[in-house]
C-alpha cells in the first residue's frame, strides 16, 4: 500500500511557476487538475493558451491540458487532462474543521533546482472568512510562515493542495492561494474552499468532487443516531451506542452513497428540491440509519441490487430544510414515485420531528389528516404527478412515515421500557417489534 508520502507525491503537480493537485472524478474518460488561475494568466489577466500551460509531475513527466475552464470571479482554476487514474490514489473532499492539522503539498519556487522539488507545510484551520470561499490557515512552521520575512519559502505553492491526513488516507480540504500582503499575514493566510471548483463545475456540466462520505458510509458513522432525550438521556445509552455499533453492518457492505445517489437520482429527494442537495450531508446520514433500521428488521448482505428491490416498496425521500412535514404535503404529492408499488411505504426524511409531536404517520383513519389529504387531492395538478398506472393519488394509495417515527417515536418517547435494558439480544428483540410494526408487517418486500 502505497504511503502518505507517495499520496502527496502522487497528488501533487507543477502548474508553470505554480502547483496544483490531481483529483479524479468518477469517470474514466478525463482527470481534473485544480489550481489557482494566476498561475495560468497572461498580464492582461485573460489565461493563458492551453499549449503555454505546463504542468508537470514530480518525475518531470509533462500532462497534456485539454482544456482551461476558470472560476468567473474567484482565483479558482481546472484544467481537464487525460484520464490519470489509479485505484491506489483515491483522493475524497470535505469542509475543513477548525484547529484540525492541515498539509499542504506542492512546488516551492526554492526548491526547483533540487533533485527533490516538493515540499510538506504543516499548517493548522482557523475560522471561515467568507462562507463558502475562504478560509483561515497558519503555518506551524517560522521558516514557512505567511510573513514577509519568510515568503520567499513559499512562492510557488500557490495551486497546492490543502490535505487532511486521515490514518491511510487524504482527504482535500482546499487550495493554497496566492500571498498578496508584501507586508506579510501573521502566519497567516485565507485557504480556498473545494465549493468555488464545484461552481465551474456545476457551471460546465461536469462530474463534482465527491465529499468522503459520498465515497464511504464510515465517514458519518459518528453522526447517525444522535438520540436525545434530555434528563432521561441515560435511559437510551445502551440503545443508541448499540445502534450506531448496527450501522458498522453496512459500512462493511459494498455500498456507498454515490452508488446509491447514481441510481436513483432525483427520487432520493422530495419534489422541487435543488439538484445539489443530492450530495448533502444529512441526507446520507438519514440513509445510513435507514439502511441499518431494515437490517434489524430483516437482515439482508445489502447489495445495489437488493436495494433496487426495497425501493420498490419502501422509499425513502428527503427534504431540505427545517420545517414541519404538514408543510411538505404538496411536494409529496408531486415527488416521483415511479417504480414504488401500491401501498407501499414512503419514509420522510427531514431533520424536524413533528411539530404537534404526534403525527408520525399520515394515517387517512384520522379526521384532520384526511381532511388536509381530501383538500390537497381538490387541487392537484395531473399533469405534475410522476406515478405509475394503478397509482392515482399518492397520499392516498402510499403509507407516509416520518423518519423520526423510528428514532423519536420508537425509542425517546419510550425512554423508561429501555431503561433496564443491557443485553443485546434483548434490545435487538424489542427493537425488532417496534420497527416490524412499521416496516414487516405493513409491508412485504420479499
Amino acid at each position: 500500500m502505497p504511503s502518505i508520502e507517495d499520496k502527496l507525491r502522487f497528488f501533487a503537480v507543477k502548474v508553470n511557476n505554480g502547483s496544483g493537485v490531481i483529483f479524479q472524478p468518477n469517470t474514466t474518460e478525463y482527470t481534473y487538475i485544480l489550481s489557482v488561475k494566476h498561475n495560468v494568466e497572461k498580464e492582461d489577466k485573460s489565461i493563458l493558451d492551453i499549449g503555454d500551460i505546463i504542468v508537470k509531475r514530480n518525475n518531470e513527466e509533462i500532462v497534456v491540458v485539454n482544456q482551461a475552464i476558470a472560476h468567473e470571479n474567484l482565483d479558482l482554476i481546472i484544467l481537464i487532462v487525460p484520464y490519470i487514474g489509479n485505484p491506489n490514489f483515491i483522493l475524497t473532499t470535505s469542509e475543513p474543521i477548525r484547529d484540525e492539522e492541515l498539509n499542504i503539498f506542492g512546488y516551492p519556487d526554492y526548491l526547483k533546482t533540487q533533485l527533490i522539488k516538493t515540499t510538506n507545510l504543516v499548517c493548522k484551520c482557523g475560522l471561515a472568512q467568507v462562507p463558502n470561499i475562504s478560509y483561515e490557515i497558519t503555518s506551524n512552521n517560522p521558516m514557512y510562515s505567511f510573513n514577509r520575512g519568510a515568503q520567499q519559502n513559499v512562492i510557488g505553492f500557490s495551486g497546492s493542495g490543502i490535505f487532511k491526513i486521515n490514518g491511510e488516507n487524504l482527504i482535500l480540504k482546499g487550495i493554497f492561494p496566492r500571498l498578496n500582503d508584501p507586508e506579510g499575514a501573521h502566519s497567516k493566510i485565507n485557504g480556498l474552499y473545494i465549493a468555488g471548483l464545484n461552481e465551474i463545475i456545476r457551471k460546465n456540466g461536469l462530474l463534482e468532487l465527491l465529499p468522503d462520505y459520498m465515497c464511504n458510509f464510515s465517514f458519518l458513522k459518528n453522526d447517525a443516531f444522535a438520540l436525545q432525550a434530555g434528563f432521561a438521556s441515560s435511559n437510551i445509552e445502551f440503545t443508541k451506542n448499540f445502534l450506531i455499533s448496527k450501522t458498522q453492518d453496512v459500512i462493511n457492505s459494498t455500498l456507498t452513497p454515490n452508488e446509491i445517489k447514481n441510481l436513483f437520482k432525483n427520487r432520493l429527494v422530495l419534489f422541487n428540491q435543488d439538484e445539489s442537495f443530492l450530495q448533502s450531508r444529512g441526507i446520507w446520514i438519514l440513509w445510513l440509519e435507514f439502511l441499518t433500521i431494515l437490517n434489524i428488521v430483516k437482515k439482508e448482505n445489502y447489495t445495489i441490487e437488493k436495494i433496487k428491490e426495497i425501493f420498490n416498496n419502501i422509499r425513502l425521500i428527503s427534504v431540505d430544510g427545517d420545517g414541519d412535514w404538514s408543510d411538505q404535503l404538496t411536494n409529496m404529492v408531486y415527488s416521483d414515485y415511479r417504480g414504488l408499488k401500491k401501498d407501499g411505504i414512503v419514509i420522510i426524511g427531514i431533520s424536524k420531528p413533528p411539530a404537534d409531536d404526534e403525527t408520525y404517520i399520515l394515517d387517512k383513519r384520522i379526521p384532520h389528516i384526511a381532511n388536509a389529504i381530501k383538500d390537497n387531492k381538490k387541487s392537484h395538478d395531473r399533469g405534475l404527478l410522476q406515478i405509475d398506472d394503478g397509482i392515482s393519488f399518492p397520499l392516498e394509495d402510499y403509507k407516509f412515515i416520518h423518519i423520526e417515527y423510528f428514532k423519536k417515536k420508537s425509542i425517546i418517547k419510550k425512554h423508561a421500557q429501555y431503561a433496564d435494558i443491557l443485553d443485546d439480544d434483548v434490545l435487538l428483540q424489542k427493537l425488532i417489534i417496534e420497527y416490524k410494526i412499521l416496516i414487516e408487517d405493513e409491508q412485504k418486500y420479499n
